[in-house]
């Protein structure tokens, strides 16, 4: 059984670290300014990690398959399936980002890079810029491959470690970027590639060697383990993870290029203030749920239908009331923005404010009400609700845009491709547990 005060202290330490990697944050953007004194290598610089971040999205969602599986596991003591099970995701994960590695350095050798990033070849030449794109992609696939030790920590409810990880990786990023280096842009260009490869990856390393070593001797992979069987039910699992990672992404993740595209790339730097305002609301949210996710899990295996009711009743009421609290504080955004960016900096409008309170309560709703089906692995609402959203979000979008209501139009499209499934998906998940309730007297 799940143990309270594990929960609390995960929830707590999370707050801790994220307060810690939020100030990190907050220094990276002046020193990563002051190191590259061409903003051209910079937005080059930019360009190229927000490829990784892309990369690492492909991981077919084997972590989050690899997650349930092990929860699954330890609620009967099946140590060695569990084994199997990393052992079988290891190698399918390996194999993957082998693959994706080399067929993205293939393309990378053929395409006409200083073009695709807009980069002078004076500044720098397509063979160097080749080079360095060739040893980000690589150490990605393998902080890509690494990274599934975060899934087996999230299992047994370690959920501050991982973010401890992700802490000490940027922390490493931010010191090398105050060391004085005086060279050409090249030089910096393949120093700071050098440095993400390393940070990014040498904590995953030393945490995968420590937990498999002293931890989870009994968890460590194997060759002798890895099985046809079980590789295939982590990716089976793992592909619907991946679907409604994807759809979410299309939903969420295409608001710049097409506010861009649709009203002109000057009105991307009023969306993305809003959003960075609001999207702490969510980013908060989830630190909450992130701890949950195994212990409901291992909740459900030994089917103590009523604390989950509990719990997910809860973060639905929690949703709501931070929602509440976002359209309080929509009225008061010219106030806000002014001690925030200082005076006449972003126009501030209390219509957007609110749209984006929308916005922020479609999200929370959707993630509270996912928490429980995330660990069930009842996907079939996710996937369909948000593939329909995925699908329509564009000509939503640009119908909505052509009515007049402008850059936000986009806003308003991302909550219609979202509400939806968040309601419905509260509703299922609702019905279910109350029917798992009374079957189980």
């Amino acid at each position: 059984m799940s143990n309270a005060s594990t929960l609390v202290k995960n929830i707590v330490a999370s707050f801790g670290i994220k307060g810690m990697a939020l100030a990190v944050s907050f220094f990276s953007t002046p020193c990563y300014l002051a190191f590259f004194d061409d903003n051209s290598v910079l937005g080059l610089w930019f360009a190229i990690i927000s490829i990784l971040n892309w990369v690492l999205f492909f991981d077919f969602g084997l972590g989050n398959g690899l997650r349930n599986k092990i929860v699954a596991c330890r609620s009967s003591n099946r140590s060695k399936e569990a084994r199997n099970y990393v052992s079988s995701a290891y190698f399918a994960l390996g194999l993957l980002s082998v693959g994706i590695s080399m067929l993205i350095i293939v393309v990378f050798y053929h395409a006409p890079l200083s073009e695709i990033f807009g980069i002078d070849e004076c500044v720098i030449s397509s063979s160097d810029l080749r080079t360095v794109l060739s040893i980000v992609v690589v150490g990605t696939a393998l902080q890509l491959w690494l990274r599934l030790i975060t899934s087996v920590l999230y299992a047994f409810e370690k959920t501050a470690l991982p973010s401890l990880i992700v802490l000490i990786s940027n922390a490493a990023v931010l010191l090398a970027l105050v060391v004085p280096f005086q060279t050409s842009a090249a030089s910096k260009l393949f120093y700071i590639a050098w440095v993400q490869v390393i940070s990014m990856n040498l904590p995953l390393l030393f945490a995968t060697i420590y937990y498999f070593l002293f931890r989870y001797r009994d968890l460590a992979p194997s060759f002798r383990c890895i099985s046809r069987e079980h590789a295939r039910a982590v990716c089976g699992l793992g592909g619907k993870f991946f679907i409604v990672q994807v759809c979410l992404m299309v939903i969420t993740s295409s608001n710049e290029i097409l506010i861009a595209q649709l009203s002109g790339s000057d009105y991307v730097v009023y969306y993305s203030t809003y959003f960075r305002l609001f999207n702490m609301a969510i980013t908060l949210f989830g630190l909450l749920i992130q701890p949950i996710w195994s212990s409901m899990g291992l909740a459900i295996e030994e089917k103590r239908y009523n604390w989950i009711k509990s719990v997910h009743c809860k973060f639905v009421i929690a949703a709501v009331l931070i929602s509440c609290l976002c359209f309080i504080g929509a009225n008061f955004i010219q106030p806000i923005f002014r001690i925030w960016l200082g005076a006449d900096t972003i126009g501030a409008s209390i219509p957007d404010a609110m749209i984006f309170a929308s916005y922020t309560g479609s999200m929370l709703l959707l993630n509270a009400s996912s928490c429980y089906a995330n660990a069930s692995n009842a996907l079939s609402t996710q996937i369909v609700g948000l593939g329909c959203g995925a699908v329509l979000k564009i000509p939503i979008s640009i119908l909505i845009v052509n009515l007049g209501f402008g850059w936000i139009g986009i806003v308003m499209a991302t909550i219609l491709c979202l509400l939806p499934t968040a309601i419905v998906q509260t509703y299922v998940a609702r019905r279910d547990l109350v029917l798992k309730v009374m079957n189980s007297k």
